[in-house]
């Protein structure tokens, strides 16, 4: 089994597009794992024998925690462009997280705050190190910034943890933000 390429049918299915697949996921983006085995074997043959096992391998085995499972359903925990947005319970997070970005991207950071874009939260890292390493998937020479969460937090914005040490939130004005490296 391809637990790479099931991540990533996985993740379209419960993050991109749920009715590709014929999946009504919940309010909190849960379906039950039986479903979306059936679902994803009538799109994609080479999953025909894809079982339970296989998943649960599959999100053990997988260092970026992407999905998770409650009894017999499962859901993606991040990263969702779905219309409908995933509802999560909001927690106080750490007085600071990180988020990096590239540098043709600042102008627009600094007038607009920290947005979305094509997603339903804007993402951010407990760490600089783990932020940097997602800001190098989109350029050569990410630049970090400083979220001032436990401020915005006070002042109301709502944070959600989700896995590995990454915090999702609707906006950051500028307010919360500060260039650290560039």
């Amino acid at each position: 089994m391809d637990f790479n390429k099931l991540s990533k049918v996985i993740s379209h299915a419960l993050r991109h597009q749920p009715s590709l697949y014929d999946l009504e996921l919940s309010k909190d983006g849960w379906v039950e794992i039986s479903l979306l085995i059936k679902s994803i074997q009538k799109v994609d043959s080479s999953f025909s024998t894809l079982s339970v096992s296989d998943v649960k391998k599959m999100i053990s085995t997988s260092k970026k925690k992407r999905h998770e499972l409650k009894g017999n359903k499962i859901r993606a925990t991040y990263g969702h462009s779905i219309q409908d947005k995933i509802i999560i319970k909001p927690f106080k997070p750490p007085k600071y997280l990180y988020h990096a970005t590239k540098q043709k991207s600042l102008p627009s950071i600094f007038e607009k705050g920290l947005l979305p874009m094509k997603r339903q939260y804007v993402h951010l890292s407990e760490n600089k190190s783990d932020s940097m390493t997602v800001g190098l998937r989109r350029t050569n020479e990410p630049i970090l910034l400083k979220v001032k969460s436990e401020e915005a937090f006070i002042d109301g914005v709502d944070f959600y943890p989700v896995e590995n040490g990454i915090w999702l939130c609707d906006k950051i004005t500028v307010k919360y933000l500060e260039i650290i490296s560039s």
